[in-house]
């Protein structure tokens, strides 16, 4: 059964808060097949599968996973149709395993920016990150990144704070 189906036969994994140990044992089942990647990102495609379809391939990269060029393109493609605020925090939290395509830049930084202003501090907080990560593989970024990233430790509430303490504290960001 493909990924998919799955998700939209379970009620579990459909919503704003998909049941994450149901989500582990589908993508326990489906690992190491060869349409995994493509499953999961029909799943994103979806509106009504988004949210588990980001979850899976958020998981997937933090296993230490990597997605292909045309993978990624894939997903980048599919910035503009995520729907809510989940979707969105899953997959610019999934920057920090992507290796951006050129052809993928502009819309890429497009949709971080679009997110450094979110009303949600979650959101917002993984956008701060998103964007360091673009200009880690785009230097000509890394000046406004640094920039930001100075501004949201003056003017972010706690928790945008706390991301970039993280992403700061590793050394990440003061160049070391």
């Amino acid at each position: 059964m493909q990924i998919t189906e799955l998700l939209l036969a379970n009620p579990d994994l459909l919503g704003i808060h998909p049941d994450r140990d149901k989500l582990r044992l589908i993508y326990r089942q489906h690992a190491g097949r060869k349409a995994l990647v493509g499953q999961m990102l029909t799943a994103v495609a979806q509106l009504q599968t988004q949210i588990a379809g980001c979850w899976l391939i958020k998981h997937h990269l933090r296993k230490q996973q990597v997605l292909s060029s045309v993978q990624t393109r894939q997903l980048l493609q599919l910035l503009e149709q995520l729907q809510t605020w989940q979707a969105q925090s899953q997959v610019l939290q999934c920057m920090q395993y992507l290796n951006i395509p050129e052809a993928c830049q502009r819309p890429t930084e497009q949709f971080i920016r679009q997110h450094l202003s979110a009303s949600n501090t979650f959101v917002r907080a993984w956008a701060y990150d998103a964007f360091y990560r673009l200009a880690s593989q785009y230097p000509e970024y890394m000046p406004e990144a640094q920039q930001l990233l100075e501004m949201g430790m003056r003017d972010e509430p706690a928790a945008v704070k706390a991301r970039i303490k993280q992403l700061t504290g590793a050394g990440q960001a003061s160049g070391d």
